[in-house]
């Protein structure tokens, strides 16, 4: 279990995991690009979620025990949905977000 997930591997995201220490985090993504963009960076603690948020694939990567999340996706909209599908999963878990509309 890593105490941080950083959710996504897009242009925002590299610069956060540039940031944090490799040992210490999780890069979960959802499309196969990224975890092969994440790999050729030299990441090794890299989960393949499917194309899309589910329950299951969020608690198999340990959210429910993580203390932070953070959400970078692409898709602003996907990006929200994942921040309240883990706030659901995981009440006292830290959420930080991209989002671009402050609403």
């Amino acid at each position: 279990m890593k105490s941080t997930i950083l959710f996504g591997y897009g242009k925002n995201a590299k610069a956060v995991a540039h940031y944090l220490d490799k040992k210490t985090f999780l890069i979960a993504v959802f499309s196969e690009e990224e975890r092969a963009e994440a790999i050729e960076d030299g990441y090794l603690n890299i989960e393949y979620l499917g194309d899309d948020i589910y329950d299951e694939n969020l608690i198999s990567v340990g959210i429910r025990e993580s203390k932070i999340a953070i959400c970078m996706l692409e898709n602003e909209a996907k990006n929200m949905f994942l921040a309240l599908t883990i706030r659901d999963l995981n009440e006292k878990i830290n959420i930080i977000a991209k989002t671009e509309n402050r609403e």
